[in-house]
Formats: structure tokens, C-alpha cells, sequence
């Protein structure tokens, strides 16, 4: 099944971007990088305080542990220092489990962003491309208007108005979106995904492919790529 959401369909979107098409398609451009950039940002604020709490924790640990080690007069001992060595490998141990956690449940987040707004964005930057005829007149000089907004002329590249026309940058601006939304989301899905191939069959548990999981969890290890052929054909 097909999934598409498209934000400024929902209520109160149109007030993001009024009633110029040329607006409405830059906010929907920007959509996907401004909740990638609000997803990072929280994350990356959880990720200080978890790291934090765990610094505060060992270093708590650690001083509790010299505190008996000076007791006991086994500072310098061998078992003292093995224990100390314990205590490190513990707390990297949590630090790397939580930053797994930590991962994975972001790289979740965003892969629902990509995967609900991908369908949309895509289809949005074709738009651009959409020109229609209107009837009359030869093939040379029949007026050409964009087919979602017919109140937008679309300039043809060759012709002496293309460099004043505000279709022409916007078409240009499309053509580099093309290699960004549909072709550049699905191609570097799959870069990782073949990447982390032989992870993905062999021990799809593994904490550090935890971000790619929502990718692969429902489909054979053999079928690893068929989400990226799914998003394609939407």
C-alpha cells in the first residue's frame, strides 16, 4: 500500500505557504530536512543528558571504589586494579547500549518521516516538469502552462524569456532535486542496506544495524532490498 502525507493538505498547512504555487512547492521541498533537523536536534540533546547521567554514575562508581580501596589498604593491589579495569569495561558497555538505543529509536522516527512524505516530495518535484498545450495555434507558438497550476506559464528553456521567467529557476531547481528525493533517499537506503548485507543475514539483532531495522524486520534476510524497490515504485 501506498502511503503519502502531504502536510500542507492537513489543516492549516495552506498558511505555510499562501496561495503561490511557486511557494507552496519550496516549503514542500523543506519539509523533510526541517523534521530531519528537529529530529536530530532532540536527539542530539537526549544523547548529551544520557551521556552525562552515565558520566555522573561511573564517576560515582569510581570514587566509591577508591574510597574502599584506601579502606582496605588494597589501592594498589592487583584485584584493586581489575576491579577498576571491570568498572571502566561496565560503564562502556552501557555507553555503547544507550547510544544503540539511542540510535535506533531516532533512525526509526525518521525513517516514518522519509517513508510518509517521500511519496509526496517526489511526486511534487515531477510536477515541475508538467507542462500543458493549450489548444490553437501551432506547436511552435502554443502557450504552455504548468499542468498543476494553470495559472503558471512555463517558458521554454531555448526561448529568449526563459532567463526572466521564474519557472526556469524553479525548473532548474528540480532537476538537482530529482538526484536529492527520488533517485538520492532510495539510493543511499540501499547503499547501507547492501553495506550492512552479510549483518543484516546473518544476525539481524545486532545493536549497531538497530537504525536500518524498520528496512528489512519484514522481509526475508534474502529480501533485504525490497523496501527501497517498494519506495521506488511509489
Amino acid at each position: 500500500a501506498v502511503v503519502n502525507l502531504e502536510v500542507l493538505s492537513l489543516p492549516g498547512g495552506a498558511c505555510l505557504a499562501g496561495d503561490n504555487y511557486y511557494y507552496r512547492w519550496i516549503v514542500k521541498m523543506l519539509i523533510m530536512p526541517a523534521f530531519g533537523v528537529l529530529v536530530y536536534a532532540i536527539y542530539r540533546f537526549e544523547y548529551y543528558t544520557a551521556m552525562r547521567e552515565l558520566s555522573s554514575s561511573a564517576d560515582r562508581a569510581r570514587r566509591e571504589r577508591k574510597l574502599q580501596g584506601k579502606k582496605s589498604q588494597e589501592e594498589h593491589s592487583p584485584l584493586y586494579a581489575a576491579e577498576l579495569a571491570l568498572d571502566n569495561l561496565s560503564h562502556k558497555l552501557k555507553m555503547t547500549v544507550k547510544i544503540g538505543f539511542l540510535r535506533s529509536r531516532y533512525c526509526d522516527i525518521m525513517f516514518m518521516i522519509v517513508y510518509l512524505l517521500y511519496p509526496g516530495t517526489a511526486a511534487t518535484v515531477f510536477q515541475m516538469f508538467h507542462c500543458r498545450g493549450l489548444e490553437g495555434g501551432s506547436s511552435e507558438s502554443q502557450l504552455q502552462l504548468l499542468e498543476v497550476a494553470m495559472g503558471n506559464e512555463c517558458a521554454g528553456l531555448l526561448s529568449d524569456e526563459a532567463w526572466a521567467s521564474p519557472y526556469f529557476k524553479y525548473r532548474v531547481s528540480a532537476w538537482v532535486l530529482v538526484f536529492v528525493y527520488p533517485l538520492g533517499i532510495p539510493a543511499s537506503l540501499a547503499r547501507t542496506l547492501y553495506k550492512n548485507r552479510e549483518t543484516i543475514q546473518k544476525n539481524p539483532d545486532y545493536i549497531t544495524i538497530g537504525g536500518i531495522k524498520p528496512l528489512f524486520i519484514f522481509y526475508k534476510p534474502d529480501c533485504y532490498y525490497w523496501e527501497v524497490c517498494f519506495m521506488v515504485q511509489k
